[in-house]
């Protein structure tokens, strides 16, 4: 059981790795790095039978930065140590890279259960 880094819209925003992220993530280039971060987003069905994602519980996309690794086993390492939990709106956990982009994802799957039951209709009008 790893750690649950709180709840995403009260963790701290790195606004330094955030950039670092944006600018490097899939650049190619070396040397590779390897970042990690967590979002609230939820995959599901969409209407074409294909998987999607989307914020839990109707909320605002969230997603914060967790931490850089210069090896790819300690950050499939860090993302596999958190724990996906929906009440702190921490529903997936990615790893990118500078060379490729995604290396790594973890996900909470939203599913939707279809059940059935009798109704009755009794169209006898009594004049």
């Amino acid at each position: 059981m790893g750690p649950i880094y709180g709840n995403i819209g009260h963790h701290i925003h790195n606004q330094t790795l955030n950039e670092q992220a944006i600018n490097e993530v899939g650049d190619g280039q070396l040397p590779n790095k390897f970042f990690v971060s967590v979002s609230n987003a939820v995959a599901y069905k969409n209407a074409d039978g294909e998987m999607d994602f989307k914020p839990i519980n109707g909320t605002k996309y969230r997603s914060a930065m967790i931490e850089v690794f210069l090896s790819e086993k300690a950050a499939k390492d860090a993302a596999e140590a958190i724990n996906l939990d929906p009440d702190h709106e921490i529903c997936s956990v990615t790893v990118e890279d500078r060379m490729t982009g995604q290396v790594y994802d973890r996900h909470i799957v939203e599913k939707v259960e279809v059940t059935y039951e009798t109704e009755e209709v009794n169209d006898d009008f009594n004049l």
